[in-house]
């Protein structure tokens, strides 16, 4: 597991980690992070989110010495829009789509992370998320 803390400093900050929270907990698909719990408990405020024990997208390309080969450039290429496909199905622009916010599982996939600088579209226009 990782802690991912908020630095709250006042009300709007607990505004944003409550969206961000929920925004999380609404989106269901394979290469988005799924969070596993929450803290809430003053001054501490976190998501509980899956430990990536590969790292991130960055991580990889920078600190391995070796290239990644077409099929896996492909495949995380595959994920991360896939990613922002179900994001954009739902009305949510992500913002801040980078390799430090792919992260690499296990299991092959890479998933979209850090959605504090998301934004939630509604017909009317933007909603603040």
């Amino acid at each position: 597991m990782v802690v991912k803390r908020s630095k709250i400093t006042c009300a709007r900050d607990i505004e944003r980690f409550e969206r961000e929270a929920s925004l999380l907990a609404s989106l269901a698909h394979d290469c988005v992070v799924r969070p596993l719990g929450l803290i809430r408990s003053p001054p501490t405020y976190a998501l509980v989110l899956p430990l990536h024990a590969r790292g991130s997208l960055f991580r990889a390309l920078h600190n391995s010495g070796a290239g990644l080969s077409l099929r896996s450039r492909a495949s995380l290429v595959a994920d991360a829009c896939a990613a922002v496909a179900h994001l954009h199905e739902r009305g949510v622009v992500h913002r801040d789509v980078k390799p430090e916010n792919l992260v690499l599982g296990t299991d092959g996939l890479a998933r979209l992370v850090d959605f504090g600088h998301a934004l939630v579209l509604d017909v009317g226009g933007l909603v603040a998320a």
